[in-house]
């Protein structure tokens, strides 16, 4: 479909040929000879200011192309003013973007009674910004709502035979709930052949459509449940092989979920509609091998969690059966987990409850007494579908539920089982398990593919940034690599959904505005200095600041400045890096064995604190062949505290 951005442009250009003072018409849709068109009008004012000329036009409503061409001259409109206010680019973008999804829904056979609301809101957004000579010009060219859809499609879902060979039987549960819930939102259109399958889903998939400082599921279920009103169409034929797809504008853009949770859901939506024994067929058939299917097609997350000797059995039980629920979500970022729950009715939902926990406050308490990182107690619950999650995702359900084994024992061999999973894995075939479309929904609440707190070590910076009673944002991003905008965006985001900024603003330290503009956030860099900017070491409320640079230019300006060591540090954020277990283990093998011996003695948690502490090449994925270069070259482990030549 050509844009109607596209279309009215090249009608502009063609105008200028007359050198004649014109106004061009916004477009609309009329109905000719059992079709819809799209449709415009100029009007061209002759100098004498006596005669005016109209033209009517008529274009394909898919390609712009012009079908007709009508003149009339007139006298009735010859007082009409040339003079209408030029409207802003912001109002074009509102305006045509109205118009491509009413044209793009009219072509995929969507009958006008459906659009009916979507383009009076488009007329009314136009005669908001003419006067009302031209209004009548509109209705007079506009008269669409008077007919019904010419275009009646002959085919209807219920016709088509849809059996793809990689079905609901290989869709780990805690998926096919999220998937569940969404398919209450499908709605299948009228279809031109019987191999072909039309839907209606809601649009929300891309980075660019997340509001909410959360994961995209959760974000995703909350905004349909509340109201969610964005819509696309999807056509496609029932030839695919596999329910686990990605559309071209995911491949081209990057797809927030990995893989197309709307295909799922359709197909959910059409099983449940027209096959319901086919459904229960095949989620049966997923129950028989579920725990083999689970720990293929979900990812594990990135550490070893300590069931503790406390931990009841049933109450893991129940914690599968709420990690089943569709609305819980795990993440992990470096020694942070960050648990997600939609609590409550659905549709009254506004919010995902949230708590991030250590990984080492999990390993060394009972489940009723662990706390997230602001020292509160956490849900016991929710350890307990932590505990549930590990298990399923590393394969050890069965084993732990042994029942002529003892907790103790239990405990052990997991951790045993768990050690020589990581290290007897091949990395070639982990990087081809992840890419392959057995996992490519693997992530749902535990490993996001695209990981949405990548930066986010530091809760401080977020807590201000999502809290509407911090009123001003000073905070530090130190990243490793400079096209690493993540942590940036987050705080943007943050931002402009409290409606604290409307946009962000790049620029250099020394070349800084005199006065901060209290609606934008100041991205500063090049920071590295010796002379402070003095805005930079005064407090305002309304000012969101944040500097970035690497680690040595945070040091250089730190050096500088007491006050903004003071005012900035407390809201620190660190770029991306390396998971410290697996660096850890990856430095051990590469080592020398005049050396390994040595690293024994030597901690991850002194590692993890040499990898902050340090320079790390920008090339993150290489850290553990420099940090064994390092030792190599020193004859010693570098992050062992106390170690000599």
């Amino acid at each position: 479909m050509q844009a109607t951005r596209k279309i009215m442009e090249q009608i502009i250009n063609a105008s200028k040929i007359s050198r004649k003072p014109a106004y061009i018409s916004y477009p609309v849709l009329r109905s000719e000879d059992n079709k819809i068109y799209l449709a415009a009008f100029s009007i061209e004012f002759d100098d004498s200011e006596k005669e005016c000329q109209r033209v009517y036009i008529t274009m394909d409503i898919e390609n712009g192309q012009m079908k007709t061409s009508r003149i009339c001259k007139t006298t009735d409109i010859s007082k009409i003013s040339l003079q209408e206010e030029n409207a802003s680019e912001e109002f074009n973008d509102q305006v045509y973007g109205l118009m491509d999804g009413i044209r793009q829904s009219l072509i995929e056979g969507v009958p006008l009674l459906t659009v009916r609301e979507r383009y009076t809101k488009y007329m009314n957004t136009i005669f908001g910004a003419v006067s009302n000579d031209y209004k009548i010009i509109y209705k007079d060219l506009s008269n669409i709502l008077k007919y019904e859809n010419p275009v009646q499609k002959k085919h209807s879902i219920d016709q088509v035979r849809w059996d793809p060979e990689k079905n609901l039987s290989n869709i780990p549960e805690m998926l096919y709930k999220i998937a569940e819930q969404i398919a209450e939102y499908i709605r299948f259109l009228p279809m031109d052949a019987p191999n072909v399958i039309r839907y209606e889903y809601p649009d929300f998939c891309l980075e660019k459509d997340q509001e909410m400082m959360c994961n995209p599921w959760s974000e995703l279920l909350v905004k349909l449940h509340t109201g969610y009103d964005r819509k696309r169409h999807y056509k496609t034929t029932t030839k695919k092989k596999t329910i686990l797809t990605t559309c071209m504008m995911g491949q081209s853009k990057g797809c927030i979920f990995g893989c197309c949770p709307y295909f799922i859901a359709a197909y959910i939506r059409f099983l449940k509609d027209f096959r319901p024994e086919e459904l229960k067929r095949q989620r049966d058939l997923y129950k028989k091998n579920r725990f083999s299917i689970d720990a293929k097609g979900l990812n594990r997350l990135k550490c070893k969690i300590h069931i503790s000797k406390n931990a009841e059995k049933e109450k893991i039980k129940s914690g599968l059966r709420l990690a089943d629920s569709g609305n819980f979500f795990m993440i992990q970022k470096d020694n942070v987990i960050r648990i997600s729950y939609i609590d409550g009715k659905l549709e009254t939902a506004t919010q995902v409850n949230e708590n991030e926990i250590s990984i080492e406050n999990v390993n060394n308490n009972p489940p009723d007494q662990i706390k997230d990182i602001n020292g509160s107690i956490v849900n016991e619950e929710w350890i307990y579908a932590l505990y549930a999650v590990y298990l399923v995702t590393n394969g050890m359900w069965n084993d732990f539920f042994n029942e002529n084994s003892s907790n103790t024992k239990e405990v052990k061999s997991l951790e045993i089982k768990d050690s020589e999973t990581k290290e007897e894995k091949p990395a070639k075939a982990q990087e081809k398990r992840t890419e392959s479309n057995l996992t490519n929904f693997s992530y749902v609440g535990f490993d996001l593919g695209k990981d949405e707190c990548k930066g986010t070590q530091q809760t401080y910076a977020y807590r201000c940034a999502n809290n509407p009673e911090c009123r001003s944002f000073y905070g530090i991003y130190q990243y490793t690599d400079n096209s690493d905008l993540s942590a940036v965006n987050d705080i943007l985001r943050a931002l402009k959904t409290r409606g604290a900024v409307s946009g962000w603003e790049m620029v250099e330290l020394n070349k800084l505005p005199e006065k901060f503009d209290q609606n934008i956030l100041y991205v500063v860099r090049d920071i590295r200095t010796k002379k402070v900017p003095e805005i930079l070491e005064i407090f305002a409320t309304g000012c969101f600041v944040l500097l970035c640079g690497d680690k040595a230019d945070v040091e250089s300006l730190l050096e500088a400045s007491p006050i903004i060591q003071e005012m900035y540090t407390k809201c620190m954020l660190y770029g991306n890096k390396p998971d410290v277990q697996e660096v850890y283990q990856k430095v051990y093998h590469l080592l020398p064995e005049s050396l390994k011996r040595s690293m024994k003695n030597a901690s991850k948690e002194q590692l993890a604190d040499w990898i902050h502490n340090n320079i790390l090449p920008r090339n993150v994925e290489s850290a553990a062949e420099y940090i064994a270069w390092r030792c190599t070259v020193e004859r010693k482990i570098v992050f062992k505290v106390g170690d000599i030549k």
